[in-house]
């Protein structure tokens, strides 16, 4: 959770920085984009090495070094330090996201696993969703419609209640999965794991659309939050579903390298 809070924390609070460190926008999105770069980058490294080295090295070491890149962009006294900053501490909070998915694989049976990752992806998920809230105004309820700093942050739980929806989809179909495992003779049966994925990539893509297309204030907030319920609800139940199949199709020697990429 603290890896995907720190991505969404600094976005909203773009506009500050840029007249604080007198650069625009524009130029300013760049700590949300380094972040996110390195946040892509980091998972090819530390993949491999939870295989080759365990996966508390490789979890606990790079998220120390985490943690003081983002005291450093705490205490950066110039843009370009924030910057900097803001690429490695993606690039070594990645870790933890990247290989909690294989500890809970080696943990876990597969008849069990579901369940667990739906706890694992309930913290990844409500990251992006605190981030907003205890970082910035969100541009929608705040700029656009003008609400104050604490209610504008308030539509965001949406997601988080989206998740929990998810959360509660995915653990019915563990429970569909169970019934083909055993019937296979307690074999994986990887395709098993991927109709909440269908029914999220249809609500995930619509929540995004009404969002984009209600943000308007002449149109009621009820409506742009429904969209950010159908996000979070679309986006839980293709992550958990991926994570899952991505374990069973490519077994647990190349579970997280397939993650990774």
């Amino acid at each position: 959770m603290t890896a995907t809070w720190a991505s969404s924390a600094y976005s909203a609070g773009t506009t500050q920085i840029a007249e604080q460190y007198h650069v625009s926008t524009q130029v300013a999105t760049l700590g949300t984009a380094l972040f996110l770069f390195g946040f892509g980058i980091g998972p090819l490294l530390w993949a491999p090495l939870s295989e080759v080295y365990g996966r508390r090295f490789a979890v606990f070491v790079p998220m120390s070094i985490a943690i003081c890149f983002s005291f450093g962009t705490a205490t950066a006294k110039d843009f370009q330090t924030i910057m900097i900053t803001r690429f490695f501490g993606a690039f070594f909070a990645s870790a933890p996201v990247t290989n909690t998915g294989g500890v809970l694989g080696d943990l876990f049976s597969p008849a069990e696993r579901g369940i667990a990752m739906a706890g694992y992806a309930m913290a990844v998920v409500s990251g992006p969703v605190i981030g907003p809230i205890l970082g910035a105004i969100p541009i929608i309820f705040g700029e656009i419609r003008g609400w104050n700093a604490f209610v504008s942050t308030l539509p965001f739980l949406c997601i988080l209640v989206g998740a929990i929806l998810g959360a509660g989809a995915n653990v019915y179909n563990q429970m569909l999965y169970n019934k083909a495992y055993h019937a296979a003779g307690d074999r994986a049966v990887p395709e098993k794991r991927l109709p909440p994925m269908m029914v999220g990539s249809v609500l995930f893509s619509g929540g995004q659309f009404l969002i984009g297309w209600t943000a308007q204030p002449e149109i009621h907030w009820i409506v742009p939050c429904i969209g950010l319920l159908l996000l979070g609800t679309g986006f839980f139940t293709i992550f958990q579903a991926a994570l899952n199949y991505l374990l069973q199709i490519t077994g647990f020697t190349n579970s997280l390298d397939g993650r990774a990429a």
